[in-house]
């Protein structure tokens, strides 16, 4: 940054007071500043104005300055920098613009070094808040995806609930029940016919010329042939079908048996093997349907029909 150069006052004569009305306050201020060596930029630094704003001043352009009031002390800082008297400029300019007369109105200008300073700051400010922004968009994703991903988890690993299965299992019984109601009373209606066929029918008013023979006595006859007859035997039970489950893979199951006769829950490792017991029908229920193999009398049981997404839901009477 140039020094000020101190310049040496002119002792005021008759010659210089002829001389200062020529020039007006601008022209003597760059004068000045010309013959101490400054440049506009070290000047505008220094009175914390801009370069334009010095290069007005010193043009006396009065349209591209501020209010009056704003010029004067403009013009006094000034002088005051080059170390040139105030009051004879500050006369001067009165006499140029008096007071109540504004020579321009456009307002006062700040200092480019102070509007670079606000200008890093607003683009500091900018970077920081982009900066939180973004981190608070990661952080939520993140959250979402952890959340997204733990929620798979559970849903795959919780069991499916067994009620639905039961109520299907406990279903297909009662038609049984019901047909066996109905062949009951299907086979009791040619009993209930036999039997009415079996009174004996009302006695014809007997003629007197001829003996009628006396007709209950074959019925009876009949009745304890029937009642004497042993009963047919019936046929032995069938033995109950042998249902296995091999595990070829880790799988958890869920398998009952009727009333609670037999009842298999939990994990089971590959290459055992379980017998099912107790009374048909089974309601099972076989996580990684894949690694399981269910033979019915040793044959293979089909599982691909009862089996969504890798679990099978089934009710077995075999």
């Amino acid at each position: 940054m140039a020094k000020v150069r101190k310049k040496k006052r002119q002792p005021r004569g008759g010659g210089d007071a002829a001389e200062v009305p020529r020039l007006s306050v601008g022209e003597r201020l760059r004068q000045a500043r010309e013959a101490q060596g400054l440049e506009l930029a070290v000047v505008a630094e220094r009175l914390h104005l801009k370069q334009s704003m010095v290069v007005a001043l010193e043009n006396e352009d009065f349209d591209r300055l501020p209010a009056r009031v704003f010029v004067r002390g403009y013009y006094r800082n000034y002088a005051r920098l080059l170390e040139l008297p105030e009051e004879p400029l500050l006369r001067e300019f009165d006499a140029r613009c008096p007071e109540g007369e504004e020579c321009a109105g456009a307002p006062p200008v700040v200092a480019q070094g102070v509007r670079k300073e606000i200008r890093s700051s607003h683009g500091l400010v900018r970077l920081v808040t982009w900066l939180v922004v973004v981190s608070v968009v990661a952080a939520l994703a993140l959250w979402w995806k952890d959340r997204a991903e733990r929620e798979a988890v559970a849903l795959k690993e919780r069991p499916s609930p067994v009620s639905p299965v039961t109520a299907a299992g406990e279903g297909p019984p009662a038609p049984e029940a019901s047909t066996a109601s109905t062949g009951g009373e299907v086979a009791g209606a040619p009993v209930e016919r036999e039997e009415r066929g079996a009174e004996p029918a009302p006695e014809a008013p007997p003629r007197p010329p001829v003996e009628q023979p006396d007709m209950p006595a074959p019925l009876q006859a009949v009745q304890t042939e029937a009642e004497t007859a042993p009963a047919p035997e019936s046929p032995p039970p069938a033995a109950p079908a042998e249902v296995v489950l091999r595990f070829v893979e880790d799988s958890w199951v869920d398998v009952r048996g009727a009333g609670g006769s037999f009842k298999l829950v939990g994990l089971r490792k590959a290459g055992e093997e379980i017998r099912l017991e107790g009374s048909p029908p089974y309601n099972m229920i076989l996580g990684n349907a894949r690694g399981v193999q269910l033979l019915v009398d040793g044959k293979p049981y089909d599982l691909s029909s009862q089996t969504r997404r890798n679990v099978a839901r089934l009710t077995l009477n075999p």
